[in-house]
Formats: structure tokens, C-alpha cells, sequence
């Protein structure tokens, strides 16, 4: 795989325009970012198989980390805002005690990292809306719309997310079961995947496009760059902490242990995001592919997105074909 820098081509200056006016939830690209970094705020004396867990199944954790806004991705908001749920977050962790009981093989553990990704998601964009967005666009005299995909480039250029190009792995029947359980008889494994897909171009896109507007973003918004990971609460850095708490929490539930069950929170009205938008476009008209395999027990890994030699004159982005 080799990265290719190229012009900036009208068509790229048009994504570059939507992009920058993008999101109202915290980005996918944020999202995969608090994940990694909850996997080392976890209690490692009091977790120690937990934390090892993590380690071992990044691709579960990354997959996970993205799940509750699937239906976002495929344009039914409902099936996104359940999954951003307490009773969502309930039911699955119920679903997976009673399925995957301890001792753990590889593909429990799975199953075990891809639910503490959505925990990571729910925990963060419940501190995140109410916390640090408001005050960014406060100090900034900003919109959320240009807060959230201006974090996403901050992180893709300053975090090493720009690098960050692994598999991601997704139990859909596992998920599927879970919708079922709450009322939802309508939702196919292969809707799952769909929805994986087209955020996982629109990540792609994101990276590609991201050379455009971090300058811009960072001229824009000097106080949400200078503040995006510290700022507490609300930061990455803070939602990294909070998300391991929950983490833990969710694993001593799974394990059977008596803990509260977690506090809800209002989804995010992440329909406005143009992100999705993108990677519906480019996957459907092939200019981007990102390729799924499907594993004997029925769940998916969602490949790393290759990229069609026209779109190469547009975008920063990898390149396998």
C-alpha cells in the first residue's frame, strides 16, 4: 500500500466544502482515537484480562468503536439512536454474558471488545456534546458543523490517525440478535455491514481530504485545536479516562458482578453528517471499495478501503489499485 499525494482537482475542492460543514456528533475518527487511547486507562492490577483483551482485539475495539452510527451511514436514524441507548447498552451486554460466558477463546473475546467499543462510543458522546462542543464553539464563536469534522483532522494530522489503517472486525449476528431483543425484527446482518462500509469510506475520504482544511481548521478554530485533547470534561483525553471506567464497569456486568447499570444519554443528530454522505457516494459509484469477508460464525471484517485509480487525482489517500 502507498500513499500518493495529488492536485487538488475541482472535485476535491466540492468535498472539501461539504466536509468542512459536516457533523453534529463526535466523528468517527475521534471516535476510533478515544478508543485506542481507553485501552491504556484501564486499572490494569484490578482488569488485568480486560486490558489484555483490548490489546489483543483492535480490530474488535475499532469496529465497536463506530457501531451506534450505522444507521446513520444507511439513512434510518432510529436504528443509530437506539443503539446510542442505555437499554441498548443493557441488552447487549445481557446478550453477551449469557452467550459468551467466561473462559474466553479468541472469538469471545471478540465478541467482548467489540461491546466495550460501543461503550467507548455511548461514554464519549455523552461528555463530549454537552461539555467540551459547547464550549469550543463558545470560544471559538464556531458551529458544532465545523467543530467535530475540525477535531477529526486534528487528530488524523497530530494523533496518527492518518496511519491508522487496520481491519475492523463486526459479530453481526451478535448485533443482529441485540436488535431483535428490543423490538427491531427488521435489521439483517447485511444492513450491519452496509452501514460499516460507508463510514468506513467516508473515514477514508475524510483522511484524503483532510491535507485541504487542517490549516483551515486550525485558523479557524485556535482554541479547539489548542484545547481538543486536555480540555476536561469532554476532551479525548477525558473521555479516554471516563470510557475505561465504563469499560470496566460493562466487564464486571458481563461477569456477573452486581454494578449500576448505565445512565442514558440523548443520541446525537448525527443525520446532518456529510461524512456519511461521502462515503455513500464514493462506495456506490465505486470510487472507493472497502471489502468484507465473512468468518464461519457469521461475522464480518470490514478490509481496508482501496481506492480507484480516477479518484487518485482528488484525494490523499491509500492506494492498492
Amino acid at each position: 500500500m502507498r500513499l500518493t499525494l495529488l492536485s487538488t482537482t475541482g472535485l476535491s475542492l466540492i468535498l472539501g466544502a461539504q466536509f468542512a460543514s459536516s457533523l453534529v456528533a463526535c466523528g468517527p475518527t475521534t471516535h476510533d482515537e478515544i478508543a485506542q487511547r481507553t485501552v491504556g486507562q484501564i486499572d490494569r492490577v484490578q482488569y488485568p484480562d480486560l486490558y489484555q483483551m483490548l490489546r489483543r482485539n483492535s480490530a474488535a475495539r475499532d469496529g465497536g468503536s463506530v457501531l451506534p452510527d450505522w444507521g446513520y451511514a444507511i439513512l434510518n436514524d432510529e436504528l443509530s439512536a437506539v443503539a446510542h441507548t442505555s437499554e441498548f447498552r443493557q441488552t447487549y451486554e445481557g446478550y453477551v454474558r449469557d452467550n459468551f460466558p467466561p473462559p474466553y477463546d479468541q472469538r469471545d473475546e471478540q465478541q467482548v471488545v467489540f461491546l466495550e467499543g460501543t461503550v467507548d462510543h455511548q461514554t464519549s458522546d455523552g461528555r463530549w456534546h454537552p461539555c467540551f462542543l459547547a464550549e469550543a464553539v463558545y470560544n471559538d464563536q464556531t458551529s458544532e458543523t465545523m467543530v467535530e469534522p475540525g477535531v477529526d483532522v486534528f487528530t488524523i494530522w497530530e494523533q496518527g490517525q492518518m496511519w491508522h489503517w487496520d481491519e475492523w472486525y463486526a459479530p453481526t449476528r451478535t448485533v443482529v440478535s441485540v436488535y431483535h431483543l428490543m423490538g427491531y425484527p427488521e435489521v439483517t446482518g447485511s444492513m450491519v455491514v452496509e452501514g460499516l462500509q460507508i463510514i468506513r469510506a467516508g473515514m477514508a475520504a475524510e483522511r484524503g481530504l483532510s491535507f485541504l482544511t487542517y490549516l483551515l481548521f486550525v485558523g479557524l478554530m485556535p482554541w479547539t485545536h489548542d484545547n481538543y485533547m486536555s480540555y476536561s470534561p469532554g476532551g479525548i483525553r477525558d473521555d479516554a479516562a471516563f470510557s475505561a471506567d465504563e469499560d470496566q464497569a460493562t466487564w464486571d456486568r458481563i461477569q456477573g458482578r452486581a454494578v449500576a447499570s448505565p445512565s442514558a444519554h440523548s443520541a446525537p443528530q448525527a443525520e446532518k453528517s456529510v461524512i456519511y454522505q461521502i462515503g455513500r457516494e464514493l462506495l456506490r459509484s465505486g470510487k472507493i471499495r472497502v471489502p468484507v469477508r465473512y468468518l464461519d460464525d457469521g461475522s464480518a471484517i470490514i478490509g481496508i478501503p482501496e481506492v480507484s485509480a480516477d479518484l487518485g487525482e482528488n484525494l490523499l489517500l491509500p492506494r492498492s489499485r
